[in-house]
């Protein structure tokens, strides 16, 4: 990434651009809570990751309900034993699956009240 940023005449910090952004910090969190093997995962720990988490959640300056909500992500993630991590991550990254029938209820019970109530 450094190398092409340079071709483009971008300048990159010297610390390491994946040590300060979200997503890599829970990709790299994601893969090391799983057993994959990635470039740098020799040197990266849990305590290590909710650090940098932390620091770039202060660097960001997300709202504070937004924070916190990643802040909880990522602890909730790092103490979650491996086998259950899949599981975890199917919730998280798939809620739109969990949630689409509760959204249709509750879509039809604000349909029947909208009935209900136009009739009296």
């Amino acid at each position: 990434m450094r190398s092409h940023a340079a071709r483009r005449g971008v300048a990159v910090p010297d610390a390491d651009v994946l040590d300060h952004e979200l997503p890599f910090l829970n990709y790299r969190l994601l893969a090391l809570k799983l057993g994959l093997g990635y470039p740098g995962s020799a040197h990266d720990t849990l305590e290590g990751l909710l650090r940098a988490a932390r620091r770039a959640l202060v660097a960001d300056r997300l709202p504070p309900r937004l924070a916190l909500a990643h802040l909880a992500w990522f602890h909730v993630l790092a103490a979650t034993p491996r086998r259950a991590v899949p599981a975890l991550i199917r919730l998280r990254f798939g809620r739109g699956a969990w949630l689409a029938p509760t959204q249709r209820a509750i879509a039809r019970l604000r349909g029947q009240r909208a009935a209900e109530g136009g009739a009296t």
